[in-house]
């Protein structure tokens, strides 16, 4: 005998039952997600590609070095930095000039009488912790006409990521027509990061590939569907999770996260003894004088704890003790080549490094830092434009 129903209340079929439970799974699912895109949405700043794009350097291919920057842009880094002073509020700016070197623009061919100083490197010349015109470089240029040379000018050819080798590129393929009196370079960090992979059959060519901005998934999106989705702020942080954890990158492109590599290559401590001793005849050939710098760095067997926390092994894949004779190891071999081609040393390592009221991180100066580069390397070149007949 079947129990007394109500007329409204008969069994509801096990496919439309199915079907309501997916619905109010989809339902929650799709609140969740709204509710989480909300708060990402309240609690940081909007990103897509295109903001990284605006708010980051652009670079453009090259030949002759790994890459260059996109002459003509001015970049305003809108997040709060505390050394950063500037009229335009705590932001950082860095403007590139049509020759695609950060600051002012510079005259060519040299007017007479004029004495040009180009200084080469990475980030760390660059100084990306500094706002337009205070960048240690150009502090150099103030502090030598501080002391009696208004007729210097000095040149930022630092471009964050680059190496000797891509310094050595740039000065026979473009920076001998600036007719520099004088050529610096400062740099071990980015070189560093190839010594322990140079091999007899993994020689420098095989280590770098030909840099394309349009294949950069930080910077695009990678086809129509992504650039659809990217109008979620949760799916857009959780592609740049993705994209750094395959590719593992940093401000300068890290190494791979494995085992602790050991420092000291020969024939990749070799090889950048080479880019060096190019570095030093070519200034040389195009009637420049080189001035070699040791890289000062925060890195020393004196660091506190607090001080490691500033460091970032994890580009190099190195352990402290190891980052620190890998920067002993290529300091060491700029003094040995200014000692053998004769070339002035200032040597900047011995003055700075592990100062930490000097350093942001590992090589990137704080503004009392770029201070003490300034004046160190402005007293260097005042001294040596006193000696130095007109």
């Amino acid at each position: 005998m079947k129990p007394n129903m109500p007329p409204d209340s008969s069994p509801v079929p096990p496919t439309r039952q199915r079907v309501y439970a997916l619905v109010s799974v989809a339902i929650a699912v799709v609140s969740v997600l709204v509710l989480i895109e909300g708060m990402v949405r309240l609690l940081s700043h909007y990103s897509t590609p295109e903001t990284v794009r605006r708010n980051s350097l652009e670079y453009m291919g090259s030949i002759f070095a790994r890459h260059r920057l996109e002459p003509n842009q001015t970049v305003r880094v809108e997040e709060p930095h505390r050394d950063a002073s500037s009229a335009e509020g705590t932001a950082r700016v860095f403007r590139i000039g049509r020759r695609g070197y950060r600051g002012k623009e510079f005259a060519l061919p040299k007017p007479p009488g004029l004495r040009r100083i180009v200084i080469f490197g990475g980030s760390a010349v660059f100084d990306i912790h500094a706002t337009e015109g205070r960048d240690w470089p150009h502090l150099v240029e103030e502090r030598i006409r501080s002391k009696g040379h208004a007729e210097v000018e000095v040149i930022n050819a630092g471009i964050p990521g680059h190496a000797t080798f891509d310094a050595l590129g740039r000065l026979y393929s473009q920076v001998w027509t600036y007719e520099p009196d004088y050529v610096a370079i400062y740099e071990a960090w980015n070189d560093m990061k190839y010594i322990d992979d140079v091999g007899f059959e993994t020689p420098l060519i095989d280590q770098f590939t030909p840099y394309n901005p349009q294949t950069d998934p930080f910077r695009n999106f990678l086809g129509p569907v992504e650039r659809f989705l990217g109008h979620s702020q949760l799916y857009v942080r959780l592609r740049k999770r993705y994209f750094r954890w395959k590719l593992n990158p940093g401000e300068e492109g890290k190494r791979p996260a494995e085992e602790p590599i050991r420092p000291g290559s020969s024939l990749g401590l070799r090889q950048y003894r080479l880019n060096l001793e190019l570095f030093v005849d070519a200034a040389r050939d195009i009637g420049a004088t080189p001035v070699l710098l040791t890289e000062a760095t925060l890195v020393s067997a004196t660091n506190t704890e607090e001080d490691k926390k500033h460091i970032r092994y994890d580009y190099q894949g190195m352990n402290h003790e190891q980052l620190i004779k890998a920067f002993k190891d290529c300091n060491d071999v700029v003094r040995l080549v200014a000692r053998e081609k004769e070339a002035p040393l200032v040597d900047l390592d011995r003055m700075l490094t592990g100062r930490r009221e000097l350093f942001e991180d590992h090589v990137h100066t704080t503004a009392q830092g770029s201070a003490a580069l300034g004046n160190a390397v402005g007293d260097f070149f005042a001294d040596a434009l006193s000696r130095k007949p007109g």
